[in-house]
């Protein structure tokens, strides 16, 4: 049996879909409804994070389910789920420069783990404000999306004005290697995580959600962590 920790979210069932394609039991629990003592009891075969609306410090027993749990239980998180393994281990959660709900990217990874036989690039959905960065050692960075490089012209004067976080050089009439402003011609920002793995535990996240139609080979993750 599978435990599906519910953060209050509308793919839970999607992801519980998902796992019961592959004929797994699959028991879901909201994140404020079950106990780490209950959970014990359950001695689930693996546990499931699901995607939630609020932050890591909002998703009530999935922080210390992956406290208690991961070292030996193998553990996916989803969005919020991978929001919290991040979180848990130290690193930083923070807003995107963009919030992006209901887009797909394509997402860059390393073929380990969840990952592996995914072709590289795939098309994922991402519904997300938060992001995470200062990644601790223990946690291996397994998927991203891509860093573009805005292009090496000059902008409309009307960039320069209002904006700090532009550098003006040459009497800011050109711009080399810069950030433009956010939304412009859809360049993202930065990288973003999209994937997380411990580097000793079964602990693996995603930022992106694979339960989701407009992720590629989406089933084919979930039948990773089954085999895991």
């Amino acid at each position: 049996m599978y435990l599906l920790i519910d953060n209050y979210d509308s793919f839970t069932y999607n992801l519980y879909q998902c796992f019961a394609k592959e004929g797994i039991r699959v028991l879901v629990k909201r994140n404020d409804k079950i106990s780490v003592k209950e959970v014990i009891r359950l001695c689930p075969e693996k546990i499931v994070i699901s995607p939630g609306p609020k932050t890591p410090l909002d998703a009530g027993i999935s922080n210390e389910i992956i406290k208690e749990f991961g070292m030996n239980t193998p553990i996916l998180g989803i969005c919020l789920g991978h929001q919290c393994i991040a979180k848990v281990f130290g690193a930083q959660i923070v807003r995107v420069g963009k919030i992006i709900h209901g887009k797909a990217s394509l997402v860059y990874h390393n073929n380990k783990g969840i990952l592996k036989g995914v072709p590289n690039p795939f098309q994922a959905a991402r519904y997300h404000s938060l992001k995470a960065i200062n990644i601790p050692e223990c946690l291996e960075i397994t998927a991203q999306t891509k860093d573009k490089t805005p292009p090496l012209r000059p902008f409309p004067k009307m960039y320069w004005e209002g904006l700090p976080c532009w550098v003006k050089v040459s009497g800011g009439s050109t711009c080399a290697r810069l950030c433009p402003p956010q939304g412009y011609e859809g360049i993202p920002m930065d990288k973003i995580v999209m994937g997380l793995q411990h580097k000793k535990w079964p602990i693996f996240g995603l930022q992106c959600h694979p339960e989701s139609f407009l992720t590629e080979y989406g089933q084919k993750i979930i039948q990773n962590f089954i085999k895991i």
